[in-house]
């Protein structure tokens, strides 16, 4: 409709960047063992949220053949295809008999991203089921100790806590597709929700000490994210936003009051004088006393 707003839709990196994402899965992985990847729609990117480290020592064996990699992918992404066509989570076991989830995120109908994660056996490690996994892989050849060690210390989740998991994983990715609506909601004519959230809250506390890493987390993003996501939006950087809101600051205060110089730059967010005058020089061309005298000139003071 004329005069609407055009909302900038929720994409794969919006997600993929967010530090609600990244926390919310680094306690997931410490209660369950779930380790989280994010996958884009087209199944071209992924964002694992986890460190490198905390890989499963027995898909990273399998993955170490070719084969075994094609056939883990493969997995992957039919049933992240299934589970977006189906618009629900779904468990599904991978080519080695390790359970898996797959949980398609929609923001107002759009497929935005798929939660992808599991790589825990269904059942405590057994003689059994090792026999089972070395059937299953027997075209890798892989080493039969390595991978007995590796079976015997994989993690696993009994049906119950695979369900309650599945559960938390949909009330999360449904918590997402609110959350993005909430931000799209609140976001001006051509600008992303989370930049104007941010020029908000700068607006309130530019006087106080601020960094980039506390703005980018109140808008649930990384830091680098954020850091390139302002520029793009605004056209300054982060810090040149910050300065500008405080030099205006202290040239209302100049030109109505007769505080020292001093004093302002400290109530406007300058730690000192020197930086205080030198970011002042940058944006007027001129030094703080000598802009106020120019200004009680021109008013006839």
């Amino acid at each position: 409709m004329a005069g609407m707003a055009k909302q900038t839709p929720v994409e794969f990196f919006d997600l993929a960047e967010s530090q609600e994402f990244a926390e919310f899965f680094a306690i997931a992985r410490e209660l369950t063992g779930i380790l989280v990847v994010l996958v884009d729609p087209s199944g071209a990117r992924v964002k694992r949220l986890f460190p490198p480290a905390a890989e499963n020592s027995l898909c990273r064996l399998i993955q170490s053949r070719g084969p075994g990699k094609a056939a883990c992918d493969a997995t992957d992404r039919i049933n992240c295809e299934r589970a977006a066509r189906a618009r629900h989570g779904i468990q599904y076991l991978c080519h080695a008999g390790l359970v898996d989830i797959a949980v398609p995120i929609f923001v107002d109908g759009r497929h935005a991203a798929t939660i992808n994660c599991g790589q825990v056996l269904p059942e405590p490690p057994s003689e059994e089921g090792f026999q089972r996994l070395c059937t299953r892989l027997h075209a890798l050849r892989l080493p039969a100790q390595q991978l007995r060690d590796i079976y015997f210390a994989s993690p696993f989740l009994a049906k119950g806590k695979l369900e309650q998991t599945l559960h938390l994983l949909v009330f999360f990715a449904e918590y997402c597709c609110e959350m993005g609506r909430r931000l799209r909601a609140q976001a001006p004519s051509g600008e992303r929700a989370e930049i104007e959230l941010a020029k908000r809250y700068l607006h309130r506390h530019f006087r106080e000490a601020l960094t980039l890493q506390e703005v980018a987390q109140r808008v649930s993003l990384s830091p680098a994210y954020f850091s390139s996501l302002f520029k793009a939006e605004t056209g300054v950087t982060f810090v040149e936003h910050v300065q500008r809101l405080r030099v205006e600051e202290a040239k209302g205060l100049l030109r109505g009051t007769t505080v020292p110089v001093t004093d302002i730059a400290l109530q406007v967010g300058f730690n000192n004088l020197t930086h205080f005058t030198r970011v002042f020089r940058k944006y007027e061309a001129c030094a703080p006393g000598r802009y106020r005298t120019a200004v009680k000139e021109e008013d006839g003071r």
